[in-house]
């Protein structure tokens, strides 16, 4: 139980029989302390329930290191193969600054870290983390995580953002995309839009990270058509003439009338087809659809990441948490949009 009084580090070094030095450091997850010594003092600090002087320790670092303005480091580790990706893509770039500005806000910053840069491992990313005495780490997800042992972020705490991993039994925040289709069925009923011929098409990989869930949405719906209407659902590869040809061949065979998809408007062919975003950007002028709300996403991921750190919550637990957060729906979507010749 934790102690109705502040429990400070001289606590913890008198309760796990150290220096108070020792103490800092390995709350710090200093490599000059041993494993099972970090181990254990972040174990007792939990069941006291000590939480970090967030104030002091930003005064600390602010006379020590000008360049982060006193803030206190989390890691932002981007498994993407393009190192510049959540800055290029329109929803990426959203949730990363969200989570950047949400952080600052708190008395944090980004620390940036790609994980496929040359001669780059995840064993020696993490040491890198632990070494700059970061002990927080957001992990966002855009295709299935790589099949990584999750014991290596043992000594960290970690959240996934934007998509699910949950075989790791880390804390996620990301998109309710099965609610989310759900959204914008109905309004496809509501709108009088449900008697065309109604396709989804949806990026492999995404489908793979979201443990079809949009797709089952999908097909729940296409099983109260009669097999006539139906259409399969196309999942498509990365590689844009592959997409392309996916597509074609998919809309020769099952020629819907109204397509559903993420961010691949511009894969369709250059003919008549009625198209519906399903990842918006927040300003109407992007293009009407379902605003996945990854503003929302990045600050709740923040938050939750600071509450773990903070409880010396490390390393995946049999009791993880997930956040879903349900979209909202552009009033510009009564436009709907039609990709013409």
């Amino acid at each position: 139980m934790p102690s109705p009084t502040p429990v400070t580090q001289r606590t913890l070094a008198e309760r796990c029989g150290v220096h108070p030095s020792t103490i800092c450091l390995a709350l710090r997850n200093s490599p000059a302390i041993p494993e099972a010594t970090r181990l254990r003092v972040h174990k007792i600090a939990h069941e006291l329930g000590y939480r970090p002087n967030v104030a002091a320790r930003s005064l600390a670092l602010l006379r020590g290191d000008k360049s982060s303005g006193g803030q206190l480091p989390l890691a932002w580790v981007n498994q993407h193969p393009d190192e510049h990706f959540w800055k290029r893509d329109p929803a990426g770039r959203r949730l990363l600054e969200a989570c950047r500005t949400r952080a600052w806000a708190l008395g944090y910053y980004l620390d940036e870290h790609w994980l496929h840069q040359p001669k780059m491992t995840l064993a020696r990313l993490v040491n890198i983390l632990i070494a700059r005495g970061i002990t927080g780490v957001l992990l966002p997800v855009h295709h299935c995580p790589e099949a990584v042992t999750a014991s290596v972020w043992r000594e960290l705490s970690v959240v996934v953002v934007n998509g699910r991993w949950p075989e790791a039994g880390f804390d996620e925040v990301h998109p309710d995309h099965f609610h989310n289709l759900d959204a914008v069925l109905t309004r496809l009923a509501s709108a009088h839009a449900g008697d065309r011929r109604t396709g989804l098409a949806l990026l492999r990989s995404f489908d793979a990270m979201s443990g079809g869930l949009m797709q089952a949405r999908f097909l729940r719906e296409q099983q109260g058509l009669p097999e006539t209407r139906r259409i399969p659902v196309c999942l498509y590869d990365e590689d844009e003439i592959v997409a392309r040809d996916q597509l074609q061949r998919w809309r020769e065979q099952y020629r819907p009338e109204l397509v559903l998809g993420r961010q691949m408007r511009s894969l369709l062919q250059p003919d008549s087809v009625t198209y519906w975003e399903l990842q918006a950007a927040s300003a109407p002028a992007e293009g009407p659809g379902l605003d996945e709300r990854s503003d929302l996403v990045g600050q709740l991921a923040v938050d939750r990441l600071i509450a773990k750190i903070q409880s010396f919550e490390r390393g995946p637990s049999e009791r993880s948490q997930t956040l879903t957060i349900r979209g909202v729906w552009r009033e510009a979507v009564a436009r709907a949009t039609v990709v013409a010749a």
